[in-house]
Order: structure tokens, then sequence, then C-alpha cells
């Protein structure tokens, strides 16, 4: 790579950028221009809830001789009482003569519905008849009842779908607490008891976190997702002028044609949306920062609760957030580029920005959820790690955040060289840069589709197939009832994998190609590769268990999964041996391997190297499992799936593989504990498990074998192979 040629170009796709009003206002200005405005909406947005009044009806007296008054005679006004303290309107009304509780539950329930007031309480007979036994007993006059009764005690009737209503309830919660309390207080005063018998442990609460730190919590929560978010759309919009504008403007043709080369022109063209998506990052942070001390905290009235939350900015924190940035600016960088190159015009290029952004936000709100820590397994998800690194930083948690930055940026620093290469493949394909827009006739893409079909699938009907399965996979899960033996689970399961992994791939295979054998590689095998094929997943095996353990040690199973996986369990080991073979190893390994292996894996290597198509068919394969823990284990057993599916240049490999690994899988969860495969065994963490010697072993010879016949195999496998592709 020539350095100077992407300097040059760099400078020059600087300059254009700033000469460009557009790029600017959206990078820099809107973000110093938006948070303002954004916080005196808040601020009138709270005090406009704040001055809302609840309205609340109360049936029932609420007045006992001797008892302190729930309501008092100062609080009346008119035909109403007025709590000031805890803005409630209550109207009071008389229980109904002979009516139950459920019935006048009912009866306000209609009411509330209706919208004629917020939330009511129910104050029944009984619980005034309860007070006064209550006094008795601490007078002495009545025996406490040795056995435990229904205690009587008012009834909130709120709706919680309704804010007014929730809000409603929490006021009236508190008033009634608070009058617990003198109810308590006068009870012990009529038995002349210490009121300390009521509350005889008194504990103190010493919160030893700084207050700046105990100030950063709001920011900790909010910042990292709006500065994930403005980075995302501080790369996206130059990156759309610089790939899909040029485009529009007829100057792509002149770069490409200069001494430049395409990794050169990705390279001046990714550190320019770099420089704007960081400067749109610290725009961002300055307008917080201004935004919340300098105007909505200093007009907050000092110790109130916005006040306490936006008066500390933790400056010298973020200072830090910006070096976990850098590596995440440039994967946002790339993607927006590949999205931005892959799109023929500017308008086309505004649309790509809602699927990154729907990929991106999930990821970016797990720091405001709660129980979610920085730890190994979280560190090592891309954007979630960056989340909760840049929030520890901002909560000046710094003893936890230097053990885990090297991970997070180790994986943003992958997912961005990902990035790169799909947008410097995006360069160099010719059919990409100059895709001309068209207007797209449903009849006449479905003419085209079956009368010229390809000899083998393309990279579009591969991705169609991958998402298809996604799709049916959800919708199967989502429909699915829990079976109730072992019959019922063999018989769905089958059926299930058949219907969304088997039938798409085979239809596609068959109805849009001229070579539906060749589409799925069902093909005759090298006698090598059919051996290795054999021999290769009893070497594995012990190795791949390990890696599940070491995948759970980094995401443990919940609770509620464990649970719920049990009965599945339970019915596998009352299922016969046929039974458990066919459900887990037979009827995946033919079917799963026809699509992600056959015609996914095929298509994908039209359009990309092999390595690449490797890679994105294990990535399909494993999300389709749906759980993390198979997910990341299926995706590394995908990746070797696919390099002998494609040095081979048959799935008759694979699905030996497949079928005889997760056979084994079932055999040693029948038999680990008899002879002779216990003397393979060992114990760990209550189960058993291969001796890590023998995994290490088969690991080793299994590594040679392969590189074996990695170098007896030919670089460019035969059947995707340019006279394969030719439709001549």
């Amino acid at each position: 790579m020539n350095w100077l040629n992407v300097r040059r170009l760099f400078v020059r796709e600087l300059l254009g950028q700033l000469r460009d009003r557009r790029t600017l206002f959206t990078t820099i200005l809107l973000p110093v221009m938006i948070y303002p405005v954004l916080g005196l909406v808040m601020m009138q947005a709270a005090q406009f809830i704040s001055e809302n009044w609840s309205q609340v009806v109360v049936v029932g007296d609420f007045q006992y001789d001797g008892i302190p008054e729930l309501l008092t005679s100062e609080q009346r006004d008119g035909e109403r009482y007025v709590v000031d303290e805890s803005l409630l309107e209550i109207v009071p009304e008389v229980y109904p003569e002979h009516a139950t509780l459920e019935g006048v539950r009912e009866s306000l329930q209609q009411r509330l519905d209706s919208k004629e007031f917020d939330a009511a309480l129910i104050l029944p007979p009984d619980f005034q008849q309860y007070l006064e036994y209550l006094q008795n007993v601490v007078r002495g006059d009545v025996a406490l009842r040795s056995e435990p009764e229904d205690i009587p005690g008012p009834v909130i009737v709120f709706n919680s779908v309704v804010d007014k209503s929730q809000i409603a309830r929490g006021r009236l919660a508190g008033l009634l607490n608070s009058w617990e309390e003198q109810v308590r207080t006068r009870l012990f005063e009529i038995g002349a008891l210490p009121l300390g018998v009521a509350t005889p442990v008194d504990f103190q609460i010493q919160d030893i976190a700084p207050a700046e730190s105990q100030a950063a919590e709001f920011w900790a929560g909010m910042i990292p997702i709006m500065l994930l978010l403005w980075t995302l759309s501080g790369a996206f919009y130059p990156a759309v002028d610089l790939c899909a504008g040029e485009k529009e403007r007829g100057t792509l043709e002149t770069l490409l044609c200069g001494p430049a080369k395409r990794v050169e022109i990705v390279t001046g063209k990714l550190l320019t949306v770099m420089v704007f998506s960081l400067a749109t990052s610290l725009a961002n942070l300055v307008a917080i920062a201004f935004t919340g001390v300098f105007m909505v905290a200093k007009m907050m009235p000092e110790g109130s609760d916005l006040h306490n939350k936006l008066g500390v900015f933790p400056g010298w924190s973020i200072l830090w957030s910006l070096v976990v940035l850098i590596p995440l600016v440039a994967m946002f960088s790339a993607l927006s580029l590949a999205a931005a190159t892959f799109a023929r015009s500017s308008k086309e290029g505004q649309y790509y920005m809602m699927p990154l952004l729907m990929l991106a936000l999930p990821l970016s709100m797990i720091s405001v959820l709660p129980n979610v820590e920085l730890n190994l397994g979280t560190s090592l998800i891309p954007i979630a790690g960056s989340s909760l690194l840049l929030r520890n930083l901002v909560e000046s948690q710094f003893d936890v955040a230097i053990r885990y930055v090297l991970p997070v940026m180790a994986s943003s620093a992958f997912c961005c060289y990902l990035a790169i290469r799909w947008a410097t493949f995006q360069f160099n394909s010719e059919a990409v840069l100059f895709r001309e827009s068209e207007k797209w006739d449903i009849r006449l893409w479905l003419r085209q589709l079956v009368s010229n079909k390809p000899w083998l699938p393309t990279g579009g009907m591969a991705i169609f197939v991958a998402v298809s399965i996604l799709m049916l996979r959800y919708l199967a899960m989502v429909t699915a009832s829990v079976p109730t033996d072992w019959q019922e689970f063999v018989l769905n399961n089958s059926i299930a994998l058949m219907v969304t992994v088997g039938v798409p791939a085979v239809l596609v295979a068959c109805l849009l190609t001229r070579n539906p054998l060749g589409s799925m590689k069902l093909v005759r095998p090298a006698p090598a590769a059919l051996a290795l094929a054999i021999v290769l997943p009893f070497l594995l095996h012990p190795a791949v268990l390990w890696l599940g353990v070491g995948i759970e040690q980094l995401y443990p199973l919940s609770p509620g999964m464990k649970e719920a996986a049990a009965p599945i369990d339970k019915m596998l080991t009352q299922a016969p041996l046929w039974a458990s073979l066919l459900a887990i190893a037979i009827v995946p390994g033919i079917f799963e391997e026809l699509a992600f292996r056959g015609v996914i894996l095929t298509g994908l290597q039209k359009n990309a190297k092999a390595s690449s198509a490797i890679f994105v068919s294990a990535a399909f394969f494993g999300i389709t499992h749906g759980i993390l823990q198979q997910s990341l284990n299926a995706f590394a057993i995908g990746l070797l799936l696919g390099y002998v599916a494609v040095r081979s240049g048959s799935l008759i490999p694979t699905i030996v593989m497949h079928i005889l690994h997760n056979g084994i899988t079932v055999l040693v969860a029948n038999f680990a504990a008899e002879e002779p495969l216990s003397k393979l065994m060992t114990r760990y963490d209550g189960q058993l498990m291969y001796d890590p010697i023998v995994a290490v072993a088969g690991f080793v010879v299994a590594a040679g074998l392969l590189y074996a016949y990695h170098r007896m195999t030919r670089t460019d496998p035969g059947p995707l192979s340019a006279e394969v592709w030719s439709d001549d």
C-alpha cells in the first residue's frame, strides 16, 4: 500500500466534505443544537407532569375511634379531601350496604375503565372491626387469637397499563404507609409499650461511593447510548456522500482511473469518515455537558433530583472513554462505507441507515439493563462490550475497566477488520460500483428468474435461503408446544427441521437453478475426503465438548434456561437409542448440511472468497440454534464443516461428519460411565468429561490430518470454477 496516495486521497476527501454544508450540519451543528432544545423540552415536560393531580375515590368509613384519621378535617374542601403533599384529590363514598368486597371491586373497575377517576381505595367494614380488636388486645381486654386468620385491609384498585392510574396507586400507597406508622404509634401508646419494640433493629446505611460517582450514575446510563448512536450517525452521512454521492456526480470513474489502488481508495475514504464520526462524538459530548451542567442543572433548584443528577459532569472520565471509541469509530465507519458503496444513489444509501441502527441500538442499550456487568463474556460482545466499558469509565470504576479494556478493544478491532474487508470487497466489485438505478417490476423479475436460471445458486439466493430459514425457525419456536413424551419430541423436532431448514434449500436448488445436485454439492467425494470425514469427529469430539464447557464459563446458562431444558433432557434419557440418534444426529446432519454447506455456501462462493463464504455460512448456522451457548459452539463447528465442504467440493463428507459428531454426543451421554468409554473420562464440575489429555491429543492429531489434507487438495476446488459458473 502506498501511504502517500492514501494521504492525498484523505486530504482530498476531507476538504471536499468540509465544503459540504449538509455534512457539517449533520455531524457537528446538529448535536450542538439539539441538546439545548431537548433540555428545555424535558424541563417543561417535568413541570407539566409534576403539576398533575390524581383523582381518587375512597369507598368506606375512614374515621375510627381512638385511631389517627386517614383524612383530617383540615384537608376537607367541600365534598372532597385535598392532600397537598401527595397531590391527591379524594372523593369519599359510602360502602354499599350488604355488598361484598368482590362486588364493590367489580363496580369500581367498570368506573375506572370509563376514566371517571384514576384509582380507588376500598376500606371494608371488617377492617374497622379488626382495628377495634387490635385496640382491645393491646389494652388487655381480649386475648390474642392463637390461630392466624385473614387480616382484612384496604384494597387499591387501579389500571397498571394507564400511567395516571399507576401514579395514583403510588401516591395512595405512600399515604397509607404514612397512616400505618401513625396507627402503629397509637397502638403502642394504648398498650404502654415503648415504640422501639415495633422496630427492634435500627440499621444505618453508609454509601461509600464518592459524590462524583453518585452524580455520574445518570450520565453512565445515557452517555454510552448517545455516543454510540451519534458515532454511527456521524459516520454514515459522510460515507453516503463519499460513495453513493460520487456515483451520482460521476466522479468515481475518474478516481478509479488514477494510480491509487482500490485498497488505498478505501483507506483514504475510511479515514475521512472516521474523522467526521469522531468529531460528531466530541460535539455530542460538548452539547450534553452544556445542556446538563450549564443549562438544566443551573436552572433547577439546588438539592432537587435533576440538579443532583445533572449538576456534575464526569469530564475526565469521558476523556478516557474517547480511547475506547477509536476502534468503534473505525468499525462503524467501515460498515457505513460498505453499505454506502452498495447503494446506487444517495437516496438509496439513506435507506441502509435503519438496518445498521436496528443492529446497533439493542447492543448499545445493554448499558442501562439491570444486573448486567462488564466481565470477560460481555466484553467480547461487539458494541455491547464498548457500551459497558464506557459506563464503567463514566462511573470512575477504573479498576474494573482496566481489566477488560483489552478484550473490548480486541473485539471491536476484529469487527473493524471484517468491516474493512467487506468495504474493500465492495470497491473491488465492478458490479457493485457501477450498478444502475432501475425500476423494479415484479412480473419481469419473476419471468427472468424462471427463464434465465443460473447453473448454480447466486449470492442473493443464498442470503434469501438463510433469511427464510431464520424466519421459519423463529415461527416454529414461538408456535411450538411443549412435548409431553419422547415420541412427540422426536416427531416434532424432525418435522420442524425438515420444513424450516431443508425445504427452503431444496426448493431453491430445484426450482431456481439448472443444476440442483451441484447446487447442494451432492457429488461424489474423493476417498481421502470421505476417510477424513469419518476420522475427524472421533478425534475432535473431546475438544468440542471442552469448548462447550469454556463457552458456558464465559456465558453461564440462566436458571430459567436450565429449568426449560430439563424436561427435554429427561425425555431423551427415556427414549430408545434409535429415536435419539434419529432426532439429534441423522435428521439435523442431513437437512442442515443441505442448507448451510449446500445451497448457502455454494451461493456465497460465487460472490465472495471461500474464506468469507465459510465464515458467513457458519454465522447463519450458529444463529439458527437460538441459544447463545449452542450458537457459539455451532459457529465453530460450522467453520470446520465449511472448510471440508469447500476443499472436498462435496457435501457427502460434511453430512458424515455432522451425523457422526451428533451421534457420538448421544452415545457419550448414554454410555459415558460404562466400559471401555469410562477409561477416557474424568469428573469435572459434577459431570463426566473427557480427560484433558485425550482432548489435547485428539485435537493435535486432527490438526495434523487437516494440514495434510490442505496440502494435498487444490487451492481452488472444482465445483465453483469459472467453467462451472458459466451458463454456456
